[in-house]
């Protein structure tokens, strides 16, 4: 997705990748380790990981497929990051 940026807070060991530059309204926590930030209209503004994406478990990438289409691509591009870093 065009103009994804990815950030990794080296102290939280936590990943965020921002869709979009719109403000924050409310964040949606799916489980304890997978945050999504949506915009006023409940649009995709981020993807907060606060784990590896290979934690990441089925059951939690279900819900975000499921409800939030736009935060599976940049957990994807997280995966990708990440790999190319091994």
């Amino acid at each position: 997705m065009a103009g994804m940026v990815v950030e990794y807070d080296t102290e939280a060991g936590a990943f965020y990748v921002r869709v979009t530059a719109e403000a924050v309204a409310r964040t949606v926590e799916v489980s304890t380790f997978v945050n999504v930030d949506l915009d006023a209209n409940s649009n995709v503004v981020g993807l907060e990981l606060l784990c590896l994406p290979s934690a990441v478990t089925g059951e939690e990438r279900a819900v975000v497929e499921d409800r939030y289409p736009v935060a599976v691509e940049a957990l994807v591009e997280v995966e990708r990051l990440t790999r190319l870093s091994a």
